[in-house]
């Protein structure tokens, strides 16, 4: 539609320059032959008059009249060479003007081609776009159902946790007050006051599990972490003391071996070496195939005592 326009407005005024110039030129060389010729015909009068007329006074009067129609003959002629030369002018200008409409067409043209082609080229684009844009519309479709997902099972977590906490305040709400239905429940308690770092408290529960369930297994289990709570608040001596109260009572118990080398090391602390010493190398010698066999070496050798 646009290049049909522009073609159409610059072929018609094309035409319409070229017919006006025209139109305009033909009726002024037109008028300017006709007063031409009656130029001619007037001077050829006067001559045939002025040769039939005998007086002075008609004579000067024809010259001064041939005179005057010299002077015509030559604003004519000089008229007549302004409008050729204006002729060639407007001929020229009238080209020019054609040339110019015709660059002016291509012009044009041109612009419509690329704006055709550059609207095609935009049209491409806002379809990638748009196809992107619905892909990424069904990863956040995607995204948003494992985050409902996610979110109910941080709700069930957080539920759980909350049961959990409610649990725990009602078994602090008993205080040091110790679960004697069940000796798993009451050394659980025990331990529990222990791995919170509330040694005091964790003393007197495995104490008191000692004198409710002194007779199960984990009865050694509870002397060792007596021993272990004391040794924790610095209570070198009264840790020691259950140290070897354990070994006394529950020589081949499966908290032997560790005794003993906690023994060595708390007398150690206590600066006294040669005891240490020896309760290490006691370890390596009673329980040679384990675990506390191979720290006892460790600290042996860190002493310098190894081969002695």
């Amino acid at each position: 539609m646009q290049q049909t326009g522009h073609q159409t407005g610059h072929q018609t005024g094309h035409q319409t320059g070229h017919q006006t110039g025209h139109q305009t030129g033909h009726q002024t060389g037109h008028q300017t032959g006709q007063r031409y010729r009656y130029l001619v015909f007037a001077t050829a009068l006067f001559l045939v008059i002025g040769a039939s007329l005998p007086n002075n006074n008609d004579k000067e009067l024809i010259i001064r009249l041939q005179g005057e129609i010299l002077v015509l003959q030559r604003q004519v002629r000089d008229l007549q060479e302004s409008f050729d030369k204006w002729q060639v002018k407007s001929e020229t200008s009238l080209n020019n003007l054609g040339s110019a409409s015709e660059t002016s067409a291509r012009t044009l043209s041109s612009i419509d081609d690329k704006l055709q082609r550059n609207q095609g080229s935009q049209a491409n684009a806002v379809a990638g776009v748009n196809a992107h844009l619905a892909k990424i519309s069904e990863y956040i479709a995607a995204n948003s159902q494992q985050l409902s997902q996610l979110s109910q099972n941080v709700n069930s977590l957080k539920q759980s946790l909350q049961e959990y906490q409610r649990k725990l305040q009602e078994q602090e709400s008993q205080g040091a007050k110790l679960n004697t239905d069940d000796p798993e429940i009451a050394f659980a308690q025990a331990y529990l006051k222990y791995k919170k770092g509330e040694y005091e408290s964790a003393v007197n529960l495995f104490r008191a599990y000692l004198r409710a369930f002194g007779q199960t297994e984990k009865a050694d289990d509870a002397s060792f972490w007596i021993a272990e709570s004391l040794a924790a608040q610095g209570k070198l001596a009264e840790a020691l003391a259950e140290y070897d109260s354990l070994l006394a009572k529950y020589p081949d118990g499966d908290m032997a071996a560790v005794a003993r080398f906690k023994k060595g090391l708390t007398l150690l602390q206590m600066e006294r070496r040669q005891e240490g010493v020896e309760a290490l190398k006691s370890v390596i010698t009673l329980y040679p195939n384990t675990r506390e066999s191979g720290l006892a070496k460790a600290e042996l050798t860190r002493l310098g005592e190894v081969g002695k």
